[in-house]
């Protein structure tokens, strides 16, 4: 999905971006998802709009994981135990 709008810092590096009318942080990180949910002008919409996205990356992860179980491959070798995704996981769950 391309963003429509980015908000950016003063330093120049993007903080959200605008999709479909709701802003969403750049990273699903642990860092960047926490400091979207704490920032003051977050709106409630934004959040729902943000915890069903992240509820349809960890339904990805669920399945790509549950293939890699049948197909006997490493979790790992697939890009699902990374350090992004590990945290942006511990946010979902």
């Amino acid at each position: 999905m391309k963003p429509m709008s980015v908000t950016t810092s003063d330093q120049g590096v993007v903080i959200t971006e605008h999709h479909d009318g709701f802003d969403w942080p750049r990273e699903l990180t642990f860092d960047a998802v926490n400091d979207f949910v704490h920032s003051p002008d977050v709106q409630h919409e934004n959040l729902q709009s943000l915890c069903l996205a992240l509820a349809a990356e960890s339904d990805k992860w669920r399945q790509a994981a549950k293939d890699a179980s049948i197909a006997g491959t490493q979790l790992d070798a697939i890009g699902i135990v990374d350090k992004a995704s590990s945290a942006t996981a511990s946010v979902i769950i």
